[in-house]
């Protein structure tokens, strides 16, 4: 079921509309995916005459899977310099008002790993956003460049400004939004004043910057390190090694940055960053507005850290806290166990496996009352042995990404591999 909104456009098949090379003129210019169903797409005309989109279709890949779900854009033009939105139709007041078009069809019930795009009548992509696989654009609002105003078969984050949820600014206009200036790691002209990241970290459980709600600082700092491993699911960032190494076991090497965004770095490029520092959900990070990251060079990539328990070390978790932030190794001498072979987070999509130290976390109830002391505390316990293993995007159908050799080999032929993962083995 389609509507349309009385302050924007209906089209019309007219004689004076432009019935071929629409492509070059039209693109896809927001992209909203809020709370619950604020779901909407913006396409722009940027030429001087209306563009049909006859023949057109808007799509979405559900979670990447390389297939279209499409919606039919014939029937509709775009005027000259303006734009046609579609919305879900169960979005609120604030989407619908402007929507050019509310909508049921699926296209417009996206989620942040499902890639939108516009196909011509040969349903070829002319413009996309989004990438195959990943999760790019959760809870976020993306608009467009004014400089980057045309199709491209490939998504490009540097083409889009990202938005807070539910932030529908410009929503329904042709944006003139231009990009921010090249960040060059610099304060007010001048070489910054660097803050190390084992100070960020500090000796505690939360950084000594952060002394409560909102947990984020209101003042910027400068950080520089090397890049050790770049996330692009549910984080989308980098993690950041310290150049130097403090030599003080209690405070943490690495960092996350935080980039809202795709980051195109690579493990080894030494880079300068400035951003606010935040604990998130215990993670301390550093969240950056815009593109504030400047690579300053490259070197050898950092190699990962064994984790190693200590004398002043009250719990594992104390032992993790140690290395937030750290490409890692577990020892076998770490003594780790599989607590769970397998899990599948549906919220970030990306799979799991639990990890627990010198023993298998038993179920509070298992062995004790529920609701007694002994299962509380076993409880409590099992919280500070837990370590999870996760994938930083989805896994293939039959790929289990922390265990790549997996089901590779049924030497007895009885169709049951030998290399299967089990509950409470030491790892080597």
């Amino acid at each position: 079921m389609t509507s349309t909104n009385k302050k924007q456009w209906l089209a019309l098949v007219i004689s004076s509309i432009l019935s071929g090379g629409a492509s070059a003129e039209i693109f896809l210019s927001q992209y909203v995916e809020g709370s619950g169903y604020n779901k909407a797409i913006e396409i722009a005309n940027s030429s001087d005459q209306e563009v049909s989109l006859s023949g057109y279709q808007l799509a979405k890949s559900p979670n990447g899977n390389g297939t279209w779900n499409t919606l039919d854009l014939s029937g509709y033009t775009i005027p000259a310099q303006s734009v046609l939105v579609f919305a879900n139709a169960k979005a609120s007041a604030a989407v619908t008002d402007i929507a050019t078009v509310t909508t049921a069809n699926q296209v417009l019930n996206f989620n942040g790993d499902d890639p939108i795009a516009l196909l011509d009548n040969q349903e070829q992509v002319v413009d996309m956003i989004g990438v195959m696989g990943e999760l790019f654009g959760q809870n976020k609002t993306l608009v467009r460049y004014q400089p980057y105003q045309q199709p491209s078969v490939s998504y490009q984050p540097k083409q889009w400004a990202t938005l807070a949820s539910d932030d529908f600014s410009g929503l329904g206009q042709l944006d003139t939004l231009l990009p921010p200036q090249a960040f060059q790691c610099l304060d007010n002209g001048i070489e910054p004043t660097f803050t190390s990241i084992q100070s960020i970290q500090g000796e505690g459980s939360h950084s000594p910057y952060i002394s409560g709600y909102p947990y984020i600082t209101t003042e910027q700092y400068f950080v520089q390190g090397v890049v050790s491993a770049v996330t692009t699911g549910v984080n989308q960032g980098f993690y950041l090694q310290a150049l130097e190494d403090d030599h003080n076991p209690l405070t943490s090497n690495g960092l996350f940055i935080y980039t809202q965004a795709n980051p195109e770095l690579s493990a080894g490029d030494v880079v300068c960053v400035r951003g606010n520092i935040q604990e998130y959900y215990s993670q301390t990070q550093l969240k950056l507005n815009e593109r504030d990251w400047h690579k300053l060079g490259q070197q050898a990539a950092p190699a990962a850290t064994a984790v190693e328990v200590i004398d002043s070390d009250e719990s594992f978790e104390q032992t993790l806290e140690r290395y937030e932030g750290m490409l890692v190794s577990l020892p076998q001498a770490l003594d780790m166990r599989v607590s769970r072979t397998f899990g599948y987070d549906y919220s970030a999509r990306r799979n799991n496996m639990v990890l627990a130290h010198e023993r298998v976390n038993l179920h509070p109830n298992q062995q004790y009352a529920a609701g007694s002391s002994e299962a509380k505390a076993q409880s409590e316990d099992n919280a500070q042995r837990r370590l999870y293993v996760e994938s930083v995007s989805p896994a293939a159908n039959g790929e289990i990404p922390y265990y790549p050799e997996f089901g590779r080999s049924d030497i007895d032929q009885d169709g049951s591999t030998e290399d299967y993962v089990r509950i409470n083995p030491c790892l080597a």
